[in-house]
């Protein structure tokens, strides 16, 4: 639609059965070139750019903490993502129990250190379970209290090329998602959600040398209550510290339906004192600050309650959506949803998507893709039918 000189598009989105139609600006991005990245098994990408200039990604060949095996692989492009190396395993443990999985996180240092903090799982078969089962969920006990939950790093000192593991002092079951962010006073943080003091809460550890110690969780929001984790942190334009944190809560208690993203901030970078509700529902986000002071959110699973919705919601090819903001995260306007590789196939981009700058403008966003002819799979949501694609988006002239 053309009016008052400008273009408008009209958005409808559908909210627990009300339709919500609102206008808005034409979409200020558009694809240039979408493309597969890495095959299935691939989930749970994670994306830096090396002291070198190589764009390195990360990426589990598990999505969830069963069942055991999974490993962590690692692919290149020396040519801002025209071409890509073949997958090398950087991450695997000798116990066949175990499986290791990423959840973003991958972050180049000013030093020229590499990190990747990482999930170390170790979860029993289910006692009684049939030889025959085939539902990993009935086949692994993932509530047992036998079950083990860590975090490692993986370092790099080589630009990438070999790594090393360690295990930081970071308390049992705390999990993580979200990139590290590195302050420009030299503070490392790593987002981590779980259990403290008996809520459930989105926080980070902070490290004063390059993620070799790491102080106690830090909530983002204390005074939110309980049932907020996947979190995504960056520093503003104007230094402070901005949270986006997905509510989990499924009965809905929060007065929000579920996966609406929660957001704090930290005006000074290090005091939570105020946090409240956006308008965009969705999990897995990715921020990018742009030079313009402009940011940037890629949200997986964009306006779905629950995963399996990829499956049955046929009218929509894209469950990626990219959002803007100008105001450092206090408002957010909804882009455009990112692109198949293939228009004719059912791999359609779904979750965990990141964020890189290219050269002139240009943006790399590499996400998770679910192919939908294989929603019968057991393993469907575990390993089968998972693979990455990537899009290259840049600014629409006007």
């Amino acid at each position: 639609m053309f009016r008052g000189g400008a273009w408008l598009q009209i958005s409808c989105v559908m909210v627990m059965g009300v339709l919500t139609c609102s206008s808005g600006t034409a979409a200020e991005y558009r694809i240039v070139k979408a493309f597969p990245i890495a095959v299935e098994p691939a989930c749970a990408p994670a994306m830096t750019r090396n002291a070198a200039g190589q764009i390195l990604i990360a990426f589990g060949t598990q999505w969830e903490s069963f069942p055991p095996g999974g490993v962590v692989k690692l692919i290149s492009s020396s040519d801002n993502g025209q071409h890509w190396s073949e997958p090398r395993v950087i991450a695997q443990d000798v116990d066949p129990a175990v499986s290791l999985n990423t959840n973003n996180g991958l972050q180049a240092l000013s030093d020229g250190q590499i990190l990747l903090p990482i999930q170390f799982h170790r979860v029993p078969r289910r006692p009684g379970a049939a030889r025959d089962e085939q539902e990993p969920a009935k086949l692994y006990a993932h509530d047992s209290p036998e079950v083990v939950n860590e975090i490692r790093i993986l370092r790099s000192t080589d630009h990438g090329e070999s790594w090393t593991m360690e295990h930081p002092e970071i308390p049992a079951n705390t999990i993580r998602f979200g990139r590290l962010v590195e302050m420009r006073d030299g503070r490392l943080l790593m987002p981590v959600y779980g259990a403290t003091k008996g809520r459930w809460c989105s926080g980070y550890h902070e490290s004063r040398d390059f993620g070799k110690t790491w102080g106690p969780k830090i909530d983002t929001a204390p005074k939110a209550p309980s049932g907020f984790d996947e979190l995504s942190v960056i520093q503003t334009a104007g230094g402070g510290l901005l949270a986006i944190m997905r509510q989990d809560e499924k009965d809905g208690n929060m007065g929000r339906p579920r996966r609406t993203f929660g957001t704090a901030w930290a005006p000074d970078g290090r005091h939570w004192n105020n946090w409240g509700w956006t308008d965009v529902r969705g999990k897995m986000p990715d921020l990018l600050l742009l030079p313009s002071g402009r940011l940037l959110m890629a949200v997986g699973a964009e306006g779905l309650s629950d995963g399996s919705e990829v499956f049955t919601r046929k009218g929509r090819d894209s469950f990626v959506t990219l959002f803007l903001s100008d105001d450092e995260g206090k408002t957010w306007q909804r882009d455009i949803e990112m692109a198949r590789a293939d228009r004719g196939s059912q791999i359609i981009p779904a979750d965990s998507p990141v964020i890189c700058p290219l050269e002139d403008g240009k943006i790399l966003v590499v996400m998770q893709a679910i192919d939908r002819s294989k929603s019968t799979d057991p393993l469907v949501g575990f390993s089968a039918g998972m693979s990455l694609i990537g899009n290259i988006i840049e600014p629409v002239a006007r």
